[in-house]
C-alpha cells in the first residue's frame, strides 16, 4: 500500500459472512452502464465500495498535480501524491497517507 483514497465501505454494521447491513451512507456513488430491454444501453447510477471507487481519485490527483507541473515526469508526482498525504494511520494499512488533492496541487 503507498497511499490510500476514499473507496468506500460497506459501514460498520455490514457482515461479510452474511453480505447483510450494508449501509449507503459509507458508500461511494458512481455512474454505470445499465441495460433496459425497452431502450437497450442506458446510463444509470450505482453505490460501490472498494479498490474500483479509490484508483479513480488517485489517478484524478496524479492529473491535477501534471496539469500544474506539465514537466513533471511519474517519480516526481508519485512524490508529490505521497509527501503530500494526509496521515491517517499504520503505513502497513494506509500507506503515506489519505490522498490530499488541495495539498499535492499547491
Amino acid at each position: 500500500m503507498d497511499i490510500a483514497a476514499p473507496g468506500g465501505d460497506l459501514g460498520p454494521f455490514f457482515d461479510p459472512a452474511t453480505g447483510a447491513n450494508a449501509q449507503v451512507q459509507y458508500l461511494i456513488l458512481s455512474t454505470v452502464m445499465d441495460f433496459d430491454p425497452s431502450v437497450g444501453i442506458v446510463p444509470a447510477w450505482a453505490w460501490y465500495a472498494g479498490t474500483s471507487m479509490a484508483s479513480p481519485h488517485v489517478a484524478a490527483v496524479a492529473a491535477l498535480v501534471k496539469a500544474k507541473h506539465p514537466s513533471w515526469g511519474p517519480a516526481a508526482i508519485r512524490q508529490r501524491l505521497l509527501s503530500s498525504a494526509t496521515d491517517i494511520g499504520r503505513p502497513r494499512y494506509f500507506g503515506a497517507g489519505l490522498i490530499d488533492a488541495d495539498r499535492a496541487t499547491r
